[in-house]
């Protein structure tokens, strides 16, 4: 079985992946047990687990360390609405929305600046700074280890989004967030 198979082909990938074939039949069937009454949620709640092990595999983190959501929006919409009003973020000013709307609508102070002056913009006043390893809109990869050590300097809260690099990226050393996804002479 071909795992892709577009018409006449496919190029937009990052906003709307289509399926592998695998994933298209594993979700027909569901559907069909669905709506047929042969199986109940707990199948489906075992198959997310099974799912979050497996991804937590992928980037050599524990299950329990994973979170399953709807989307990025959803999961950090309780972790902005935590911090305290006028806390500062820093976010790239290109940043994708779901990592950049749930800072906007909290009563917080959100600055954005270019995304290779992320980590220069953390200082003492900032208590958390929200990025994507590699940003969507443009393929950009973070300053990773500038920005974590920025953010570890200062003590603030790191988000980091890594929806556009897992599968490209992988962690080689223990407390790295990502391999940068190019060629580096160190």
């Amino acid at each position: 079985m071909r795992l892709w198979e577009p018409e006449p082909g496919w190029l937009n990938s990052a906003s709307y992946g289509i399926p592998p074939g695998t994933a298209f039949e594993a979700l027909q069937d569901a559907l069909a047990e669905w709506r047929h009454g042969v199986t109940g949620w707990d199948e489906w709640d075992r198959s997310t687990n099974r799912a979050r092990e497996a991804f937590a595999r992928l980037v050599g983190v524990a299950g329990e360390d994973v979170a399953v959501g709807a989307s990025a929006a959803q999961l950090l919409a309780p972790v902005a609405a935590s911090l305290p009003a006028g806390s500062r973020v820093v976010v790239p000013d290109i940043e994708q929305t779901s990592n950049l709307f749930p800072w906007l609508v909290n009563d917080l102070d959100v600055v954005t600046v270019p995304p290779a002056e992320v980590a220069g913009a953390i200082d003492g006043r900032t208590d958390a700074v929200a990025f994507s390893l590699v940003q969507s809109a443009t393929g950009e990869v973070a300053a990773i280890d500038e920005v974590v050590a920025a953010a570890r300097e200062h003590g603030a809260l790191l988000v980091a989004d890594a929806t556009q690099a897992v599968g490209g990226c992988r962690s080689t050393r223990p407390g790295s967030l990502c391999w940068r996804c190019r060629p580096t002479s160190g």
